[in-house]
């Protein structure tokens, strides 16, 4: 999968699953898999980091889409656990 520049207005949150550079079947396969939710064929503009990172970890590591989903989700927690951590020490 190719980077792909998307151009949009600060407004808009969503994105139509058409203006992607992939194929609407594979998107509901990617929500199907819990990986993004789709809500009258568009995704939220975060989603679109969570694909990315899906297909990178398909196309570099070979990775199954199973096994891709919840490597995201774990990195995702990861993170969010860093960020509280960092704020932890802020505080003290």
């Amino acid at each position: 999968m190719k980077l792909v520049r998307i151009e949009c207005s600060e407004k808009e949150e969503r994105i139509s699953i058409h203006r992607l550079d992939l194929h609407p079947d594979l998107i509901k396969i990617l929500a199907d898999a819990g990986i993004v939710e789709i809500d009258e064929e568009h995704i939220n503009f975060a989603d679109l980091w969570r694909i990315y990172k899906v297909m990178r970890l398909r196309r570099n590591l070979g990775v199954n889409l199973t096994g891709a989903s919840v490597i995201v989700e774990l990195m995702e927690k990861i993170e969010a656990m860093d960020d509280e951590i960092k704020r932890l020490k802020k505080t003290e």
